[in-house]
């Protein structure tokens, strides 16, 4: 049928460059395109709604994969219904007829806009609609917008707060005189414990919003486990880190021997690896799995230590003066 109506749009234009008349033949295809629009927007609809009912039904099922096929099929038929909807609108154009409803249609169905999909008018109205939603969904639940941002702001600055007060709190207990925490560990308790609380704050301010946190912590967490994967190297610098911080076999400002024969003093640390400063002034970055998986000497690690001297006099020197010397 395409086919067809396509051939006769080919012979009015033909028709009127040779200015022979076929106002019938214009007439009877204005009525069929017409009429294979309507219908073709039909289709799209109700495709999209049986879609949309299959989605739903996927969602609440005990076994979504069962639904797998039905649902294939169905995005098969709201494409065939596009395709055709987009010819029609083609057709309609060619015959100087107005298809911009048409095109909207297709815009709003597949949330694609195209060069060849749209135009000014069809613009226009597009845009006319979305404020025209915007303005009935600001009327209608404006107030409640507006308190649960509120709310959100609230909620976001009381634990702001809270985490400025728990910083400190921390702050003050690690540096308690009877606990010997190391610099890192200091600093990781103060962190993460500012940090949990924002994160905690957040999630309650999202929620007040209106947005899903199962979701978002699901999502979070297969993140995780990806990420888990890709980083196995420093994921077991972060687990020698956390070793270390635990154990303390040293701290920032000791003079150590690791790492295969890396000597010097300890620079700064964190949780991935260890700055060491050489006694000739060069700084090396040591990954904390070498350090912990290694023999390590702190040789600034006890405040006595022997250290031995060697003197030695020739054979031929005067053996009782020596020993009087000593």
């Amino acid at each position: 049928m395409f086919r067809l109506l396509d051939v006769n749009i080919d012979v009015v234009k033909w028709s009127d460059s040779v200015g022979v008349p076929s106002d019938s033949l214009r007439n009877w295809l204005k009525v069929q395109v017409q009429r294979r629009a309507r219908l073709a927007t039909s289709h799209v609809n109700l495709a999209n709604q049986r879609a949309d009912d299959i989605g739903l039904q996927m969602a609440y099922a005990s076994d979504p994969t069962a639904l797998q096929p039905i649902a294939a099929a169905a995005k098969a038929r709201v494409e065939s219904a596009l395709q055709n909807l987009a010819a029609v609108a083609g057709l309609l154009e060619r015959l100087g007829i107005d298809s911009s409803e048409y095109r909207k249609t297709l815009i709003e169905s597949t949330g694609e806009i195209t060069v060849d999909a749209i135009d000014r008018k069809v613009a226009a109205e597009l845009v006319n609609r979305w404020t025209e939603d915007l303005r009935e969904e600001l009327t209608s639940n404006g107030p409640t917008y507006a308190f649960r941002f509120l709310l959100f702001v609230l909620i976001t600055g009381f634990f702001w707060g809270l985490s400025r007060f728990v910083r400190n709190l921390v702050t003050r207990a690690v540096e308690a005189p009877h606990l010997r925490f190391s610099d890192l560990l200091k600093r990781m308790l103060v962190t993460l414990s500012t940090s949990a609380v924002l994160v905690i704050g957040l999630l309650i301010a999202l929620s007040q919003l209106g947005i899903e946190v199962a979701p978002m912590l699901a999502g979070l967490g297969i993140v995780g486990f990806v990420l888990g994967f890709a980083l196995q190297d420093t994921l077991g610098n972060f687990a020698a880190g956390v070793m270390i911080l635990i154990y303390r076999p040293f701290d920032v400002g000791d003079m150590i021997d690791c790492a295969g024969g890396v000597f010097g003093k300890v620079g700064h640390m964190s949780l991935v690896s260890t700055t060491i400063l050489t006694i000739d002034n060069k700084t090396l970055i040591v990954p904390n799995n070498k350090i912990w998986g290694d023999v390590l000497t702190n040789v600034t690690a006890q405040a006595t230590r022997r250290v031995d001297l060697e003197f030695g006099i020739d054979y031929s020197d005067d053996i009782p003066h020596a020993e009087r010397v000593l």
